[in-house]
């Protein structure tokens, strides 16, 4: 059986990919808590994120649902906790901010609507020749 893929799925798998790798730049660089929460938070979502990319590169498209669920949590506890201002540093919150915007992206790359060509009816299929 063959998946038609969503002419945008590498760019969002890509895009994907690169948040994950900001995640774990930003972790190194900017976290000075290093307690074991954080870090087990931080591998969790680079995991979440790096399979979320590999099946939209494979074609699975309850993907895009999931990751436009969990971008909206996701965005809805980020707003709050900056309302909170929660001990973050501002260029933590600028590379946070840069990582957001990257996911978002992706998510809508993934509802942007496509045409699948058609088929006609009297196209003849190609014949197999087999050697006995």
């Amino acid at each position: 059986m063959t998946r038609l893929i969503h002419p945008n799925a590498i760019k969002s798998s890509n895009l994907l990919r690169l948040s994950a790798l900001l995640i774990l730049i930003s972790y190194y660089l900017f976290d000075d808590r290093a307690s074991l929460i954080t870090m087990l938070g931080t591998l969790a979502s680079i995991c979440i994120i790096t399979i979320a990319a590999y099946l939209i590169r494979k074609g699975y498209k309850w993907v895009r649902w999931f990751l436009l669920i969990t971008k909206m949590l996701d965005v809805i506890f980020f707003i709050t906790a900056t309302f909170y201002k929660l001990k973050v540093s501002e260029l933590n919150m600028y590379a946070i901010t840069l990582i957001h915007l990257i996911q978002i992206l992706a998510v809508v790359l993934l509802f942007i609507p496509y045409n699948i060509p058609e088929i006609p009816e009297d196209f003849e299929q190609p014949i197999e020749f087999t050697e006995n």
